[in-house]
């Protein structure tokens, strides 16, 4: 005796669905990380062993940790706000990007749960990743 198409399976409701989705997110962000954490080693090799031209240089780093950020910025020429993304080829900056990517990519990974909790049939949580995706975008742009 086969069950009707309206019936649920054990592994059918709700919380399984909602924890197949957390458990998706959880991976992506474990990649995320692995990826994250690869760009910032390779960059910061790049950065330490003069391969990429920079602006400031590794040497000179030591002299400016006594500063207040502000001092720092002004002593260093450091661009203010998203100015930054147009000097990528700037051995510093590029450490930065990839100190960017892991919340960039956080981000979008929230932003993508959002339409898969909906299709777990949890609006509620839908709601939240898309709340939580727009206040990590409110914050990034605030810069």
């Amino acid at each position: 005796m086969t069950a009707p198409n309206n019936a649920r399976t054990p592994g059918d409701t709700i919380e399984n669905k909602i924890g197949v989705v957390s458990r998706t997110y959880a991976r992506m962000i474990g990649w995320l990380v692995s990826v994250s954490l690869s760009a910032l080693v390779a960059a910061f090799v790049l950065y330490v062993s003069g391969l990429l031209p920079s602006s400031l240089p590794v040497e000179a780093i030591p002299e400016l940790w006594h500063l207040s950020a502000s001092d720092y910025a002004a002593a260093t020429n450091r661009t203010i706000g998203w100015q930054w993304i147009t000097q990528i080829a700037d051995g510093r900056y590029l450490v930065y990007l990839s100190l960017v990517l892991f919340p960039a990519g956080t981000m979008l990974l929230v932003a993508i749960a959002s339409p898969l909790y909906l299709r777990a049939r949890a609006p509620w949580m839908s709601l939240i990743a898309l709340l939580e995706a727009a206040v990590l975008l409110f914050a990034a742009i605030a810069v």
